[in-house]
């Protein structure tokens, strides 16, 4: 995102000036970032993790696709923070859950497989993934070239990567749905479980 924000939007991040002003702006909003991610966590331990998964996988979907179309810097920043909210949200929501369903003495295991799926497969084929999109509809845009971090001449991101991250994220239903699945037998388990007890 912050490649696409510089390269393709245009914002020279070398060029700021770091202003008290500025500084002031900055340390606000990390401020309601970290406000708004603990105000949620609460919200979401008081309510229910059931109550706000598919909500949050809507706002992520709905802000990548909304991101697509945007092209200006200052519109661009306010879905910006509405896609990290969504995606925000899903983390919480998903790392409780995990942690909801880890049996007892088995955290270390659990948390490394929670690894290979967190980690290790989105940080193998995400690039994988982002570089075809971008190589696909390069050309379409003139977007050019710049130099990354590692002195390679690269493609600039375009929009059709928050698109493409839109289409994957509407598979983040299919989990959801199989573990609700699960949770509603598990209720109904407990349950004939209780009756039989009284």
């Amino acid at each position: 995102m912050f490649l696409y924000i510089q390269h393709y939007l245009g914002l020279d991040l070398n060029n700021l000036a770091i202003t008290p002003k500025a500084t002031v702006i900055a340390a606000l909003v990390l401020a309601g970032f970290i406000g708004g991610a603990v105000g949620m966590g609460i919200v979401v331990d008081r309510i229910g993790k059931k109550k706000f998964a598919f909500p949050a996988v809507a706002v992520f979907v709905v802000g990548l696709f909304i991101g697509t179309f945007v092209t200006k810097l200052s519109t661009f920043g306010l879905i910006a923070l509405v896609i990290i909210a969504g995606y925000g949200l899903l983390m919480i929501i998903l790392n409780a859950t995990v942690r909801d369903f880890t049996p007892e003495g088995k955290a270390g295991l659990f948390q490394g497989v929670r690894m290979i799926f967190v980690v290790l497969i989105p940080m193998v084929a995400g690039p994988f993934a982002g570089n075809r999109v971008i190589e696909h509809f390069a050309a379409a845009h003139e977007a050019g070239t710049y130099i990354n971090d590692f002195g390679e001449s690269v493609l600039v991101p375009v929009p059709e990567i928050f698109a493409a991250a839109a289409v994957m994220g509407v598979f983040i239903v299919a989990p959801l749905l199989l573990l609700r699945k699960r949770n509603k037998e598990a209720e109904k388990v407990l349950q004939e479980g209780t009756t039989q007890v009284v």
